[in-house]
């Protein structure tokens, strides 16, 4: 699915990030993201969900021009994980699995066009998952 055609809704998140799911994994908490990569097209941001799982896995959908980008890893095994404020109660997460540097950022409310009612406690329950583990 390209971001032209894309629903920022929940039930869309949760049908893309549970494809990302192992067999018995639930979503521990998701939501709705910017993403991107640093470097030569840091300026291009690509819209997306980020969510945890019970499993202690960071899972991610980003939408480009060209089709959706999935992204699962086990946070034990990241060799980057920092956590930092952001403008207007937004944070900004970096993730580093040694084969993609994201920078991800989220804020407690979204704009016009996405539904995404649960957006401000799913935030603050990544960030508390995620704060105190922050190395690299």
């Amino acid at each position: 699915m390209s971001l032209l055609n894309m629903k920022f809704t929940e039930q869309a998140m949760m049908e893309q990030l549970g494809a990302l799911l192992l067999p018995g994994e639930q979503i521990s908490a998701a939501v709705y993201a910017a993403f991107r990569e640093p470097g030569l097209f840091r300026s291009m941001v690509q819209a997306g969900f980020f969510g945890l799982t019970d499993q202690d896995r960071i899972i991610s959908v980003r939408h480009t021009l060209g089709g959706s980008v999935p992204f699962a890893a086990y946070i034990g095994l990241l060799k980057k994980l920092r956590v930092k404020k952001g403008l207007l109660g937004s944070r900004n997460i970096e993730i580093d699995d040694g084969h993609l540097h994201l920078m991800i950022a989220a804020t407690p409310k979204v704009g016009t066009g996405v539904d995404l009612p649960n957006q401000q406690a799913n935030l603050q329950m990544i960030i508390s998952a995620l704060e105190p583990r922050q190395f690299g």
